[in-house]
């Protein structure tokens, strides 16, 4: 067993626990300085493998760590090429757009010029007068018209229709005839052109300009075309709703002509009627 010295230079028991003083030095007997030892080498083998291991914990999680980061890094440099590319594009397309810009203005221009001059001489070929202001558009005739059509139904008008049939039979459509009207528009366009060149000045026109001379008050979807429904005035009345519409080129006067079926009889202007003289005229009363 070791003894133990204090700095006074007493020395106490191992198993003496209660010395005032610090220890000096430590004096082993014999083996007990071998067993020591080996205890000293084994805890300091413990302390060098718990070491290696951690450093290897650490060095596993740099490595780790290491490698996401220089992943995080190169997407981030890949987006920052993503990112200058994708500008490059935007500013691109924005000249591209601004070219486009003017060249479809010049041809805007260009279009309504044409149109203008089709209009005019198509007004002087028929007469019409004064050439420059009038539309060009003449309506040729106007009259009732019957056809079955599908129009919604509610469920208190189509009780009141079917009061012995069971509800669970109830549609929102039902196909009825009804009596409308249809009438006859021609345009001051060339039968010669193609209809894919005018179709779009065909519905701009119909819808800026000639329903509010031909007493239209509601036209149908694009989509929709052929679909019935009906509208209301502002004092709650019926009032006159375009549903369908065809155009056909008319080879015999040479002028495309529009079909328009109406839910209500059209109130058109007094110059849009062959004979008349003057654009200037207010609608038939």
């Amino acid at each position: 067993m070791a003894d133990y010295i204090y700095e006074d230079g007493r020395v106490m028991d191992y198993e003496d626990r209660d010395y005032p003083f610090k220890v000096k030095e430590v004096i082993f007997r014999g083996e007990e300085l071998e067993q020591f030892n080996e205890a000293v080498n084994f805890r300091i083998m413990m302390i060098e493998a718990d070491t290696l291991e951690w450093k290897a914990k650490y060095q596993k999680l740099k490595e780790q760590y290491d490698g996401e980061l220089s992943a995080l890094r190169k997407e981030a440099e890949e987006r920052d090429r993503m990112l200058e590319k994708a500008r490059e594009t935007c500013a691109r397309l924005q000249k591209e757009a601004k070219e486009d810009s003017r060249h479809l203005e010049a041809e805007r221009e260009l279009n309504e010029g044409l149109k203008r001059i089709c209009r005019e001489r198509a007004n002087a070929e028929r007469g019409i007068r004064p050439k420059k202001e009038h539309p060009g558009y003449l309506l040729l005739s106007t009259g009732q018209w019957e056809e079955t059509v599908s129009r919604e139904i509610s469920p208190e008008e189509w009780r009141s229709g079917h009061p012995d049939t069971d509800f669970a039979f109830y549609t929102p459509h039902i196909r009825s005839r009804v009596r409308v009207w249809k009438s006859v528009l021609q345009t001051p366009y060339q039968a010669s052109l193609s209809f894919g060149s005018l179709e779009d000045t065909f519905w701009d026109e119909l819808c800026l300009e000639l329903a509010k001379l031909l007493g239209i008050l509601e036209i149908q979807e694009y989509e929709k075309n052929g679909e019935y429904f009906t509208t209301q005035g502002l004092d709650g009345g019926p009032a006159c709703a375009l549903y369908k519409w065809f155009y056909r080129a008319n080879a015999r006067s040479g002028f495309w002509e529009m079909e328009l079926y109406t839910t209500m009889e059209l109130m058109a202007a007094d110059f849009l009627y062959p004979g008349s003289t003057s654009g200037n005229d207010r609608a038939r009363k």
